[in-house]
């Protein structure tokens, strides 16, 4: 496809989806390694509500022409934008959206969002944080992680303004905070877990053995990213694995310490010295 090495060079690295050597997958393991590397956080799930039916053309059309220089192309992709949808015998031509299903899509969302979404975050809302902070997203499905709840609360506060310049809704339900930190000593006590959130249809929930921060997710493609199973089958498909930190710096960050133990991959080891799995 013609524009997919024009944007190839301007996607930023929190791009996963519908992209050349990236996956979702990878996406779930960038998620794991930067929110066990900020020792957990603050997680701001995101749902935008029916994306590809309200995407705004006429700023997709501005997006495109920033980049393609070349009427016939651009013409073409106004032509796909424009064509109706067959539905029952009647054809309707719908003001907004892009084709489900149809094979340019994919990257229209990633070119719409790297605008909307990506480069926003990175140029305008990260300078302005106190804290440490990521996002990553794949097609139109994506969560922001945060060190400090300030940060977090603030950007959650002007993502509804931002999507609703660019014609976008995001749900008032399914868009919330996650505290996804290490338990304290008295939440240990009450036995009181960090939240839940989900991306990519795998829920992730945060844990803690004897003093060490982890996550667990559920579903088969979290098992997939993991490359193996700690769990037992969890229904429909779904499989539940743990993930804990593999270094002796790992959990010396967990744990709030520097631990001076080494350790295998799959074994976790707590600051006190004693073992389990």
């Amino acid at each position: 496809m013609a524009l997919e090495p024009i944007y190839e060079q301007d996607f930023l690295d929190c791009s996963y989806g519908f992209r050349t050597g990236r996956s979702a997958h990878q996406a779930l393991q960038a998620l794991w390694k930067q929110t066990m590397a900020m020792g957990g956080g603050w997680i701001v799930e995101v749902d935008i509500q029916k994306f590809f039916d309200t995407l705004d053309k006429a700023q997709l059309r501005e997006f495109l022409q920033r980049r393609v220089r070349d009427g016939v192309l651009l013409r073409l992709i106004g032509k796909w934008l424009n064509a109706g949808v067959l539905e029952e015998g009647t054809l309707t031509k719908p003001e907004a959206g892009t084709p489900q299903g149809g094979v340019i899509s994919p990257l229209l969302a990633n070119i719409y969002l790297h605008y909307v979404l990506d480069i926003w975050f990175k140029e305008e809302v990260q300078p302005r944080l106190r804290g440490r902070a990521f996002l990553i997203r794949y097609a139109d499905d994506f969560v922001m992680g945060f060190a400090c709840e300030e940060d977090a609360r603030r950007v959650l506060e002007v993502l509804p303004k931002r999507f609703g310049k660019f014609g976008l809704t995001l749900h008032p339900d399914k868009t919330r905070l996650v505290p996804f930190n290490k338990p304290s000593l008295q939440d240990q006590e009450r036995q009181s877990r960090p939240g839940t959130f989900d991306l990519l249809g795998s829920r992730t929930s945060g844990a803690c053995r004897v003093g060490v921060f982890g996550w667990s997710s559920r579903g088969r493609l979290a098992a997939d990213s993991a490359g193996r199973s700690r769990g037992s089958p969890t229904g429909a498909g779904g499989i539940s694995i743990s993930r804990w930190p593999n270094s002796a710096a790992d959990w010396g960050k967990s744990c709030g310490v520097i631990s001076p133990i080494t350790a295998s991959p799959g074994i976790w080891k707590p600051c006190n010295g004693s073992t389990g799995r």
